[in-house]
């Protein structure tokens, strides 16, 4: 907001620390020797005194101007803008107002000062530019940065095909990796194979009256297809709910059930296996309600690991997501054969902060090992071991869409995107790499985060990395993007930064 257009009767007349700057230079005095020795300058903080008057009709409407003013400069810290120079804005916080008392003949006011203390002295360009690398066939970013302090960029990487490696380097010589500069991609004694992906389950037909493994006394009569959903700009086709397959008993919908083919080596299953899937799961109004999963089994239908997204809420906007794990139950116990690990409720609604299944940030994942589980929900990877899944081996997956007694069903929910891989596969040929082809790696380097589709990632990053050092300075600046190299795709390439001003 301008203070001009948000409270009439306010009006800037000067201001004043816009222009300056303050340094504070260390040196050393060596014994007789004239003068002293220059060691490093330090800029100090910035003040920026606006000169004002704010003026009214009438004292009463004077005084509520008065509140809004001070309500409007009590916050934190805050972008300011001048309109004078509306392409950069200081960061700060009013750290007092000085006024004093005018009256006119049409009205009653204040004129003074408002002092505004910049912790960081430095201004920022409004907008963010953006650059490709176009030079050397591609990998090489070139900036003109017109900016006239040092900033630091952040970089986007779009893989075109599987790598293991990117690295960033400047002219000045830092460098930022990330991966496994020695990961192959020809003959190793191990690799990860990709065995499943949503098109098997596009492609396969409905389980009808099929034992759904997860919740056997659903019904799963219904039909499963194709949708495209379009959500805050992002469109993809998912796998959706057709025909929930009524009558049924509480709930009811599709399901089908992928047989998990051999890996290269002609062995059927996988004890230690990675999945990666990508859905929506949204309510459109108040009391919709349904469910989905999807479950990783045995051979003889055991449920060794799966997720579970539900809405029950019939007038509400609540909904829940389960971690879900296999455990051993007697013949004739009353304990379910697998159980819940930790139930986290979040509402479904478009918005970001409150659902973390919609549009096209909707990642999730989960991972086998051994005897140890890592899910993944909201940025966070809470693992668990189980002693008894140890040595139980997947060998298929279902995916089962539901609604609820005849209920009013939630807008959109589906996948759109699943995969699963194998680990560890024995004298493997090829493999997929830690990036797979349209992963996107984003790497902030003021903040030093680094995300892989979404999801934190910053244990990729090298210990050594030189995040303190690698910046754009005033000029011209290149730097070269460095992929596995054995990679023969380029990957698209992005650099975004925003301009900083002494």
């Amino acid at each position: 907001m301008y203070l001009e257009e948000e409270i009439i009767g306010y009006r800037t007349n000067s201001v004043k620390g816009r222009e300056t700057m303050d340094v504070d230079i260390t040196e050393i005095s060596v014994g007789k020797s004239d003068g002293s020795t220059y060691r490093y300058k330090k800029e100090q903080t910035r003040s920026l005194a606006i000169s004002f008057i704010l003026i009214a009709d009438a004292t009463s409407e004077y005084q509520d101007l008065a509140r809004k003013f001070k309500q409007v400069l009590s916050k934190e810290e805050q972008h300011f803008i001048f309109r004078d120079e509306p392409e950069v804005y200081y960061i700060g916080i009013v750290e007092s107002i000085d006024a004093e008392p005018i009256i006119y003949m049409e009205g009653v006011g204040c004129a003074g000062t408002i002092n505004i203390h910049c912790s960081d002295p430095h201004k920022y360009a409004v907008q963010e530019t953006t650059v490709y690398a176009t030079l050397d066939n591609g990998y090489t970013f070139g900036v003109d940065y017109k900016g006239t302090y040092p900033t630091k960029p952040k970089f986007e990487v779009t893989m075109s095909g599987d790598n293991g490696y990117v690295g960033f380097l400047d002219q000045n010589g830092h460098i930022l990796e990330f991966g496994n500069v020695d990961e192959a991609d020809g003959e190793n004694k191990q690799r990860n194979e990709r065995l499943v992906q949503l098109s098997d389950f596009k492609n396969a037909k409905d389980d009808v009256g099929g034992y759904d493994i997860m919740h056997p006394k659903y019904g799963s009569n219904g039909e499963l297809g194709t949708g495209r959903i379009s959500t805050g700009g992002y469109t993809d086709d998912y796998l959706i709910l057709r025909n929930s397959g009524r009558p049924y008993n509480t709930a009811g919908g599709g399901l089908r059930t992928i047989e998990i083919p051999v890996d290269s080596q002609g062995e059927k299953g996988a004890k230690n296996w990675y999945s990666y899937f990508h859905l929506i799961f949204y309510a459109g109004a108040m009391g919709q309600t349904g469910e989905m999963s999807i479950a990783f089994c045995t051979e003889d239908n055991k449920l060794i690991a799966g997720c579970n997204w539900f809405k029950t809420d019939k007038t509400g906007n609540s909904g829940c997501y389960q971690l879900i794990a296999y455990q051993k139950a007697d013949p004739g116990s009353p304990l379910m054969p697998w159980k819940v690990l930790e139930t986290y409720y979040y509402t479904t609604s478009h918005i970001h902060e409150q659902n973390p299944w919609y549009s096209d940030w909707g990642h999730c994942d989960l991972r086998k090992e051994g005897s140890k589980l890592t899910f993944f929900y909201w940025g966070r990877y809470p693992s668990y071991v189980i002693p008894e899944i140890e040595d139980m081996i997947c060998t298929k997956i279902q995916i089962a869409i539901k609604e609820y007694d005849n209920h009013s069903m939630l807008n959109y929910y589906g996948f759109n995107t699943m995969r699963f891989e194998k680990l560890n596969v024995n004298y493997w040929v090829d493999s997929p790499n830690l990036f797979a082809k349209n992963d996107k790696l984003e790497v902030d380097v003021n903040t030093m985060e680094v995300t892989l589709n979404g999801m934190d990632k910053s244990s990729i990053g090298k210990i050594g990395n030189d995040w303190d050092n690698f910046e754009l300075q005033p000029g011209t600046n290149q730097i070269k993007a460095v992929l596995s190299s054995w990679n023969t795709t380029v990957p698209t390439l992005k650099l975004t930064y925003r301009e900083v001003f002494l």
